[in-house]
């Protein structure tokens, strides 16, 4: 394990925990994306899943991960047309925001399309502007 890549050492303890099916019934997992590919949080997502509908652990995530929360929405989505996926109604979901000289939690309300993703979206909005506007400036019709 020393040699294997962090990604792996680090995801090692949370699959462990996921796929007993004894203790421990909470699990809390912070910013599981970290050191994994997109693919492998996808799979990580999966997991969290199976371990919350199949093996009946409560489990708390925090995450920046769009790819995470865009699988979960998939889930959700996915449970409404069969027994596969994740109920919308034992997924819960929380935005903390800066404001000022503190933090704010705001619960988001989690339907049947999954979470809301506007603050995934609103980034990558910005990104995709910004880059219009990098284009437009090495192209020279930005100027003048």
């Amino acid at each position: 394990m020393p040699l294997a890549p962090s990604g792996a050492r680090e995801s090692a303890t949370i699959v462990a925990s996921l796929v007993n099916p004894g203790d421990p019934r909470l699990v809390v997992i912070e910013e599981p994306e970290a050191h994994l590919h997109p693919r492998a949080q996808v799979l990580l997502a999966d997991l969290i899943a199976w371990a919350v509908t199949r093996n009946g652990k409560q489990i708390l995530v925090t995450t920046h991960s769009d790819y995470i929360v865009y699988e979960v929405n998939n889930l959700i989505m996915a449970s409404a047309r069969s027994n596969e996926g994740l109920s919308s109604e034992i997924v819960s979901a929380y935005l903390v925001s800066r404001r000022g000289e503190g933090a704010v939690i705001e619960e988001l309300g989690v339907g049947m399309d999954g979470i809301p993703e506007d603050e995934f979206a609103r980034v990558a909005e910005e990104l995709a502007t910004r880059r219009g506007f990098l284009a437009l400036a090495e192209s020279g019709e930005g100027e003048g």
